[in-house]
């Protein structure tokens, strides 16, 4: 497993963050690649799915600190790559809509980033009542105080 952590950057230190992501992504994916070339049929492996969840990871990772530097254009180009890495979910991860309903919500699409949210919790609740997980207090709390803003601010 792929750890990224760091604290949250200065504007100016955002570029040596970008480029060590883009070496990080680099190396996994000429390692999926190899790994692709060489499988039989197009059902993706274990390893494959573990090098694509940690590429979706850094991307991830990428767009909350391009968000959180105001670079908007960059953050939602690394979450909709996260998005099309993660293709082969039935539904995507939590981290990826949740990012992706922050970047719509940064861009000032709060109505599609609230519909985004909405549709993940419903996604949820219906897994949580066929013995799934229950959806965490902070998740709701999150899409509570964004619908709030959004109806107030009109």
């Amino acid at each position: 497993m792929i750890v990224i952590a760091c604290r949250s950057l200065t504007h100016q230190r955002f570029p040596d963050f970008e480029a060590l992501l883009a070496t990080r992504m680099s190396v996994l994916r000429s390692i999926r690649l190899r790994e692709e070339r060489e499988q039989i049929g197009n059902a993706g492996t274990p390893f494959i799915r573990g090098l694509m969840d940690a590429e979706a990871r850094c991307l991830v990772r990428l767009s909350q600190e391009a968000r959180h530097t105001s670079h908007l254009q960059i953050a939602l180009n690394a979450i909709v790559s996260a998005q099309h890495l993660q293709r082969w979910y039935d539904h995507l991860p939590r981290p990826v809509v949740e990012e992706f309903a922050s970047v719509l919500w940064s861009h000032g699409e709060r109505k599609m980033a609230f519909d985004v949210l909405w549709k993940q919790i419903q996604r949820e609740n219906t897994t949580s009542t066929t013995g799934g997980q229950n959806l965490p207090p902070d998740m709701l709390a999150l899409l509570y105080a964004r619908a709030v803003s959004t109806f107030y601010s009109r």
